[in-house]
């Protein structure tokens, strides 16, 4: 009884070290909805968690922050513990893409981008 309840013990606590909080620095915008992106050289993530407001939008902002990979529809997350500094004004934008499958049975049918797949073009006489 003691290994089983020591496994499971084990089994939530690893998930949340793995999850501990990390330093980024990025570009805070305001997208077309109103949410908040975090702009980093090469991730977009929805900025979310504790201080975060419109007062952040259009800066370079330092957080100490988990990172929540994007899945189920919903782009990746950086969920702000605390706000280390807030920098200099900044443009740099970038587009929460959430993610999405093209599944059987749904209206994005294959081909439906423009082209057929697997079909090329007659070269030109």
């Amino acid at each position: 009884m003691r290994t089983i309840l020591g496994l499971a013990m084990l089994a939530v606590v690893i998930p949340v070290l793995a999850q501990s909080a990390a330093t980024y620095t990025g570009c805070v915008t305001t997208d077309v909805d109103g949410n908040l992106t975090f702009c980093e050289p090469d991730h977009c993530s929805l900025l979310t968690g504790e201080g975060i407001g419109a007062k952040l939008s259009g800066h370079s902002v330092t957080v100490e922050a988990t990172v929540k990979e994007a899945g189920d529809g919903q782009p990746r997350r950086v969920v702000v513990t605390k706000i280390v500094s807030v920098g200099a004004a900044c443009n740099q934008t970038c587009a929460l893409y959430p993610v999405h499958h093209r599944g059987i049975g749904t209206k994005d049918k294959p081909g439906s981008e423009g082209g057929t797949p697997g079909v090329t073009s007659k070269p030109h006489q």
